[in-house]
């Protein structure tokens, strides 16, 4: 998703830097002493924001038809970012966080307000083995009447994964039904 030089970019990103809005801290909300930066602006992202959302949109729009939610996403990041603004909903949701050795951070879902997007990407900027051991992306997967299932997404430096967030379709014996993600 992104290369190696746009991967050093990132982190080399100053908390003081212009590119950054609402800079804070995760250490009240989750333990583990994660730094999450919201960025305002920066065009790099914000073209890798809206390429990512328009190859997943329909995707989301297909899901939420699957499972008989009404809503349906605009085709293009601007217009659903007019629909959030008119709900109230105003801050940037793109986040960097910057994990040390011992912290960590859960799966959580970055949203503010109603209208929620049902798919988020995270992205590796570090080379794992080579800038840092351990730190696998590990998701669990709640399966009704099962085990909940761990996955181990095996990501290298400027990877992305997409995941669910809200709700998705879930075909099981009787037939497809809305598994609604938590927030851990």
């Amino acid at each position: 998703m992104l290369s190696t030089d746009e991967c050093d970019a990132l982190i080399a990103l100053d908390a003081n830097d212009k590119a950054f809005g609402d800079v804070g801290s995760l250490d009240a909300l989750i333990f583990g002493a994660a730094e999450s930066r919201h960025f305002a602006k920066l065009p790099s992202l914000k073209d890798l924001r809206e390429s990512i959302y328009e190859k997943l949109v329909s995707i989301a729009n297909r899901w939420n038809e699957t499972i008989g939610l009404a809503q349906r996403y605009p085709t293009r990041l601007d217009q659903l970012q007019q629909v959030c603004r008119k709900a109230g909903q105003r801050r940037p949701l793109s986040a960097v966080s910057r994990l040390r050795q011992g912290d960590h951070q859960p799966l959580r879902q970055h949203i503010e307000g109603d209208c929620v997007f049902s798919l988020q990407a995270a992205l590796l900027l570090r080379q794992p083995g080579k800038d840092f051991t351990g730190g696998e992306l590990v998701m669990t997967e709640q399966r009704p009447r099962m085990q909940t299932r761990p996955m181990v997404v095996p990501l290298q430096k400027g990877d992305a994964t997409v995941f669910a967030v809200h709700s998705r379709p879930f075909k099981g014996a009787k037939g497809t039904t809305a598994s609604i993600s938590g927030t851990q």
